[in-house]
């Protein structure tokens, strides 16, 4: 995962969690267009020459940050922080699907307290938007 051209897994120890995918490969919802409902008439009149348009999609995305230290994971996690907070927009590459997503940081909805194993990790998960949610980008 590439997060805004920074490689995250070996910056910040970030990778994606499950259901990840499942969030990202959501699908759109159609925005209400122009409907006439006459009261002598059967249906809902529509435009035919109308192109739908979508709602914005909101996306909370699982991420796991792992680390080899307790020293390393702390590193990392206030880097990963202080970068989420100073970045209004997000460009996410996930390389093995082929697939940018220009995204909207929105903030954080949760965040494990650190979690003790041989490796320390914790699960975070990220509030993005995308306002471009019929947009295929391909990464070049």
């Amino acid at each position: 995962m590439i997060i805004n051209g920074i490689n995250a897994e070996t910056t910040y120890g970030i990778c994606l969690a499950e259901g990840a995918f499942r969030e990202l490969w959501k699908l759109p919802v159609a925005k209400q267009g122009f409907e006439k409902n006459w009261p002598d008439e059967n249906g809902m009149e529509t435009d035919p020459l109308e192109t739908p348009v979508y709602e914005r999609l909101d996306y909370s995305l699982p991420l796991l940050l792992t680390a080899p230290s307790e020293s390393d994971y702390w590193a990392k996690l206030n880097a990963f922080l202080a970068f989420s907070f100073q970045n209004r927009y997000i460009t996410l590459d996930i390389p093995e699907r082929s697939r940018r997503f220009k995204l909207v940081n929105k903030g954080f909805a949760n965040y494990d307290e650190y979690l003790e194993s041989n490796d320390p990790n914790t699960l975070l998960v990220w509030n993005l938007s995308n306002d471009h949610p019929t947009e295929n980008f391909i990464i070049e």
